[in-house]
């Protein structure tokens, strides 16, 4: 047995009955409050009407505008839809001959976009989408007649916004978007209804559609092109109440409601707007059992199922990778499928509404299909009595059993389960411990105290539960992992490389093919329109350089939104191939070299010149050098000779030779900590000194080689044959802000690091190389 408690207006009028020493009821309008129409023979429609205090069933609400309007080179193009659904309690004082009404918590669809061009070209353009449950808000009847009555329930549109976006010259910002308003007092005539007469069945059942254009009423939306600077809007109003039934309450509950997720379909490219929807991705039965609060036997004649739901763009947050348009709605992310609830012995009325067909039920079951893997909405019944009163669903998180539902609450049943302020599913939230985290929350951190400080990875709490499209199958990312998006063009060969960025950074690389990110963006959670978002978060594409050895990261070190592509020279060696792709990776999240000069690069070749082998040396990098014959030897200090006919086959290798710079103080990429990834390891040094053996290369090899970095540094200074008395390298520690690679790495777009760690130009670096 549930015990009702009152609500807020019952109570403020009680009171104010009280204070007035008028707490009773005309007499000739005091009856019972359960009856049929044959028993209410009472002398107007207005007082057989107020004879009933407390009346229940739904409002609905939708208002659309859209439309061209152009004025000399300026257009403007806009669509705009809003949807409300809500139950309502109408309480009616029968003395003052007035009533009080409480509508909702409801759910409402908001959807606005508008764009302005001129001469052709867009300059501004606003998109705004939400869809989640709304406040309750009150409205009141009156009865200017005793055969009409007046019902004005417009809190639904009344200062409604929409967290939305605005751009204007390339620059977006985010701001409240305002619904359309409409002039309230002059459209208060057309909500005058008559009563139904004393021999009909007690029924207040509205519904007006009208045109409104700023503050005037219009006959109707006129044709494009729309008058400029003139927004035509459309709305229809409708409800049904009947007088409620006190002694049976509907229960509504769902199947594995605890754990249920929503899944969209498998077909994830595919559109629910076709003839033939793709099958959806879950599903979850609901019941709605008839429990009786006395005596009376447990039955209704009619029950009805409401359902109101998300209309987020794709299935995930980058399915499909299709552009968004401007304008156009969605589809419904849940929905009532005919077939699914014709075997419950339900009647399809929409994707929003089914019911049984009148007769005799104590219970009645509808089946709701998720088309999407973030979806949610609300679910909600009537029950219909005999005598044609209504009773409005109670919920309840206990299991399903009359037995054990000991504490309800009028209203929809959340879909999924979820928090009242949440639009994600509590049992991923507990799944992944974050039943404390909002929505919008990106507190994620790399482990062991890795990363600049900034927290996240550009991803709301939502975007991660929602999910991506990664190789073919669907992916929650986890909340307490940093994400970095991948699309691997090269091949199989990098993959070590990629798991050893992976672990030196303590990113998790998702992958994911070409055809599931829109080239043109790069944006990973493109489809966000509606739901808790940050930041356009961007993948990397990593593909090979045909015909060379020679790697870059484009656009780099910086966060992902700024990476054009990460190029791995195809003929890279393998020894070399995994440091190359972990080093030009970790460009990708603003992870810079130890230095930027002190760096040549060449080719060396043997061939023979007036008889004798000697070797030609062709620069690669700084460009305008020029070509000519060089001597090879060993590191100084060693015991291995100069030589001049060494072998080196036909050019196919690049070689990284050290070179000191001739302005003071430049670090060169060669410097600081000697076994991580971002130092250049060379084949080669030029000793700077003397200078008439800048011709003579010395070669880095035996027990002095350099190896490919291994390590992602955690310091500035130099290490190993960079930190003796006379560093390999010149000065061994790493430049200024640089090196201590580990505390670098960050992969939010949110955090603004442009290209080049902050460097203006080209680094200056002369070098202190020649062949005389």
């Amino acid at each position: 047995m549930t015990t009702r408690v009152p609500n807020k207006i019952g109570i403020l009028s009680l009171l104010g009955c009280l204070l007035l020493s008028a707490c009773s009821e005309p007499e000739q309008i005091q009856q019972p409050q359960h009856h049929n129409t044959t028993e209410q023979q009472l002398t107007t429609p207005k007082a057989r009407v107020l004879g009933i205090s407390s009346w229940v069933g739904y409002y609905r609400a939708r208002s659309a505008s859209s439309g061209v309007s152009s004025e000399l080179t300026t257009t403007l193009t806009w669509s705009a839809n809003l949807t409300y659904t809500a139950p309502v309690r109408l309480t009616l004082i029968g003395f003052s001959g007035i009533g009080y009404a409480q509508i909702g918590p409801g759910f409402a669809n908001f959807e606005k976009n508008e764009e302005i061009t001129f001469q052709g070209i867009p300059v501004s353009t606003t998109t705004a989408r939400c869809a989640d449950t709304v406040p309750a808000f009150n409205a009141s009847m009156t009865f200017p007649s005793d055969s009409t009555y007046s019902f004005h329930p417009f809190g639904a549109f009344t200062s409604r916004t929409c967290k939305g976006t605005i751009t204007q010259s390339g620059t977006s910002a985010d701001g409240d978007i305002f619904w359309y308003g409409y002039p309230n007092a002059t459209a208060a005539s057309l909500f005058t209804f008559p009563l139904p007469a004393v021999t009909e069945e007690l029924r207040l059942k509205g519904q007006r559609k009208f045109f409104t254009d700023g503050s005037t009423l219009i006959p109707s939306v006129p044709a494009n092109p729309i008058p400029f600077g003139s927004t035509p809007v459309e709305w229809e109003i409708e409800w049904d109440l009947r007088p409620e039934a006190t002694d049976v309450e509907l229960h509504l509950t769902a199947d594995n409601y605890d754990d249920w997720l929503p899944r969209g379909s498998s077909d994830f490219g595919s559109s629910l707007t076709g003839s033939e929807p793709p099958e959806p991705g879950s599903t979850i039965q609901v019941q709605a059992q008839v429990v009786a609060q006395g005596t009376v036997t447990p039955s209704v004649k009619q029950i009805t199922f409401m359902l109101t739901s998300s209309q987020i763009p794709g299935t995930a947050m980058n399915s499909p990778p299709i552009p968004i348009p401007l304008f156009g709605e969605s589809p419904k992310d849940l929905q009532f499928e005919p077939g699914k609830n014709a075997t419950h012995g339900l009647t399809f009325i929409s994707e929003e509404k089914v019911q049984t067909p009148i007769g005799e039920y104590t219970q009645a079951r509808a089946e709701v299909s998720s088309y999407d893997f973030g979806s949610y909405g609300t679910i909600w019944a009537i029950g219909q009595t005999a005598d044609d009163r209504f009773v409005v669903s109670r919920v309840t998180t206990s299991p399903l059993s009359p037995d054990v539902f000991t504490s309800s609450a009028e209203g929809a049943l959340l879909l999924p389960k979820r928090a009242a302020n949440s639009l994600v599913a509590e049992k991923w939230k507990q799944d992944e411990n974050a039943s404390t985290l909002s929505d919008s929350d990106d507190s994620d951190q790399l482990p062991n105290g890795k990363g600049d400080g900034h927290q996240g990875d550009g991803l709301t709490l939502y975007e991660e539960y929602r999910g991506f499209i990664l190789e073919g199958q669907h992916t929650r990312t986890r909340p307490s992992e940093v994400d970095y998006f991948l699309h691997n063009d090269f091949g199989s060969t990098a993959t070590s490389g990629i798991q050893l960025f992976q672990s030196l950074t303590g990113l998790k690389v998702r992958q994911l093919y070409g055809s599931e990110y829109l080239s043109s963006t790069r944006i990973i959670n493109a489809h966000h329109a509606g739901v808790p978002h940050i930041v356009n978060q961007h993948l990397v594409v990593m593909k090979p350089i045909l015909g060379l050895s020679f790697s870059e990261t484009v656009g780099g070190p910086s966060t992902p939104q700024h990476i054009q592509y990460v190029g791995i020279g195809e003929r890279t060696p393998a020894d070399v191939l995994t440091s190359t792709v972990a080093h030009e990776l970790a460009h990708s999240v603003n992870v810079p070299h130890h230095g930027e000069g002190g760096i040549f690069k060449a080719y060396w070749q043997t061939t023979v010149v007036d008889d004798v082998s000697v070797t030609i040396e062709t620069p690669a990098s700084p460009l305008g050098l020029n070509s000519g014959r060089v001597e090879i030897g060993y590191e100084p200090g060693t015991i291995f000779p100069l030589q001049s006919n060494l072998a080196f086959p036909a050019p196919d290798q690049l070689l990284n030779i050290s070179a000191k710079c001739a302005e003071d103080g430049t670090q060169s990429v060669f410097s600081g900590a000697h076994d991580c990834i971002m130092r250049y390891h060379a084949q080669a040094l030029i000793r700077a000194q003397p200078g008439g053996e800048r011709h003579i290369r010395w070669m880095l090899s035996y027990n002095k080689a350099e190896s490919p970095g291994t390590q992602l540094c955690t310091t500035s200074n130099g290490t190993g044959f960079n930190d003796i008395p006379e560093s390999r390298h010149g000065v061994g520690s790493a430049a200024s802000g640089r090196g201590d690679c580990a505390h670098k790495v960050c992969v939010s777009d949110k955090h603004n690091h442009p290209p080049r760690f902050g460097i203006p130009g080209p680094v200056q670096c002369t070098l202190m190389r020649n062949l005389q």
